[in-house]
């Protein structure tokens, strides 16, 4: 999930081509209206966005892009007047960049996008992936352009991406390894994830390009659950306002353990009707996920899990393999 929180000034930007390319987008979304802190870039010296200001702004917030849109004459007084997308990577590798992108621009259509808006997202996104990369700034502005140039962005950012989930396979084995040594000498291991298991993660885009191609666009609202996100959730109607979402405590759900995911229709909200949810269950299914929508009792339509077989004890016990998730 590429969990994005965008700050923008004037009109709100169109990002629905977004989520055909980041099919696990999370897009929050704020508005600003307040001054604009620049500073002279050290190695293109020139004029650009204070980048360390740009963080406070998104300061608290869990999130992997940072991006602030900003309307074309807003930086004129330092020399950008059109389109202008700027990268910055910060130490925990979180993407920072600005842009000015309410005028359409032909090299958004060489480069197979329908908005200008998608077009320089993903262009400043995939700087920032190929400077995480080759660890060096000057070779991703170069590739990135040179790419631009040729008409290849959009195919060079799906190539990143699929390099970029292996490695987030990986990454998961690593980590478990980690785990399993660090407490070698304790008398129970238990491996708890901190995030959407990539097996689920892959199956859950799955679903939504599935879905898209049937003419209807879902959108993931809920992935992995902190204990403290479930505890939340379960006293909403109970000791706090609201409707009774869910009937699982902290720990009793396999949304705690990366294995499950909900999901909502764009258009039609929670009130989707029954046929439209049956297919949505149907998608669902068939990627391997258990849908709530099945359930007795208390029915959940949006909810999908995938256990492979364990049972909810065996995630709180710490008895599952989760290499089988990778």
């Amino acid at each position: 999930m590429l969990k994005t929180h965008i700050i923008y000034k004037g009109r709100k930007p169109d990002a629905s081509e977004l989520y055909e390319v980041f099919p696990l987008l999370e897009v929050t979304w704020e508005t600003y209206t307040s001054y604009i802190k620049t500073v002279k870039d050290p190695i293109y010296k020139i004029y650009t966005l204070d980048f360390n200001w740009l963080r406070l702004l998104f300061k608290g917030k869990d999130i992997d892009v940072r991006c602030l849109v900003l309307e074309p004459n807003d930086l004129k007084g330092i020399g950008i007047t059109d389109h202008w997308g700027f990268y910055s990577l910060d130490n925990d590798m979180t993407h920072d960049f600005y842009m000015t992108t309410l005028k359409s621009d032909p090299r958004a259509k060489a480069n197979g996008f329908k908005t200008t808006f998608a077009w320089m997202f993903c262009h400043e996104y995939l700087h920032g992936g190929v400077w995480e990369e080759s660890k060096d700034r000057e070779t991703a502005a170069s590739l990135v352009h040179q790419w631009e140039a040729q008409g290849l962005l959009k195919v060079k950012l799906q190539e990143f991406i699929k390099r970029h989930n292996a490695l987030t396979v990986k990454v998961s084995l690593l980590e478990q390894v980690y785990a399993l040594l660090s407490n070698w000498n304790k008398k129970k291991v238990i491996i708890t994830p901190t995030k959407l298991l990539p097996l689920i993660e892959r199956r859950a885009a799955d679903i939504i390009i599935e879905m898209r191609k049937r003419g209807h666009e879902v959108r993931l609202v809920e992935g992995f659950r902190s204990l403290e996100r479930q505890t939340e959730l379960y006293n909403q109607g109970r000791t706090t306002p609201g409707a009774i979402v869910t009937n699982a405590k902290a720990g009793e759900s396999t949304h705690n353990y990366g294995a499950a995911v909900d999901f909502v229709f764009r258009k039609e909200g929670y009130n989707a009707s029954s046929s439209l949810w049956e297919l949505l269950g149907k998608v669902g299914r068939a990627q391997g996920f258990e849908w709530g929508g099945d359930w007795k009792g208390f029915v959940d339509k949006p909810h999908f899990e995938m256990r492979l077989g364990y049972s909810l004890k065996d995630f709180q016990a710490g008895k599952v393999d989760y290499k089988k998730f990778n």
